[in-house]
Formats: C-alpha cells, structure tokens, sequence
C-alpha cells in the first residue's frame, strides 16, 4: 500500500488533548490487532503509537509544547 517513497510529503496538523488521546488508542488497537503484511508499514504504525504515546503522556501530566 505504502513505500518508503511515500515519507516525502509532511503535513502539519493541530490536535486537542482528547484527539491525541483518542489518535493514540487507535494506533494501539490497530498496532495490537495488525494481522500481517508489510513489515515497514507495522514498523511505521508502531512509530506513529509511540510518538502518540509521548503525546498523550504530555497531555496527562499538564505539559504543553512550550513548556
């Protein structure tokens, strides 16, 4: 579906602390349930949860990102 070609395009997007939330529990559950394929496409899923995951961490303790 994806190539590594495909990591040339960046896109800004500004999320609420609920969407960082609700973005990373459906990463984990995507990460969670993946049922196969492409190895480099888990390994950008699991990526994408991680940093999601220190997102939601930030949220949780009150950090904003100029703190």
């Amino acid at each position: 579906m994806f190539t590594e070609d495909d990591e040339d395009q960046l896109f800004g997007v500004e999320l609420n602390n609920v969407s960082v939330v609700l973005i990373h529990r459906a990463l984990k559950a995507y990460y969670d349930q993946w049922s196969g394929g492409d190895p480099w496409e888990q390994a950008e899923i699991k990526t994408l949860k991680d940093y999601f995951y220190g997102l939601m961490l930030e949220v949780t303790i009150g950090l904003t990102p100029d703190d």
